[in-house]
């Protein structure tokens, strides 16, 4: 199981890198990621467990990471977070999906 991440902004030099760093600050490891950009628009999305090989669900650090995100990029518009199986190739069938505000 793990969550992923579906990011969408404006596109901006950087932006990307400073998505990853702010994943890697709060330890989490990103094991899969795809992304698209149409124009100045970009949608990335990142696989994500923390450091134990699990979902985050610590609402403080949740809070800590949506912080981040917001102060780190205004760029960013949305976080769509959802949990995953990684043994098929569809969403959990829980639908548990939200958004992160930002």
């Amino acid at each position: 199981m793990c969550q992923f991440l579906q990011v969408n902004g404006t596109s901006t030099l950087g932006v990307l890198l400073e998505l990853l760093q702010v994943l890697t600050d709060f330890d989490l490891k990103v094991t899969k990621s795809s992304g698209t950009k149409d124009g100045s628009w970009f949608m990335d999305v990142f696989y994500v467990i923390d450091h134990e090989g699990n979902i985050v669900t610590d609402e403080i650090k949740i809070q800590n990471i949506q912080k981040a995100f917001r102060n780190d990029r205004p760029e960013i518009q949305s976080i769509m977070v959802t949990e995953y199986d990684n043994g098929r190739e569809q969403c959990c069938p829980s639908g548990r999906t939200k958004f992160w505000e930002l």
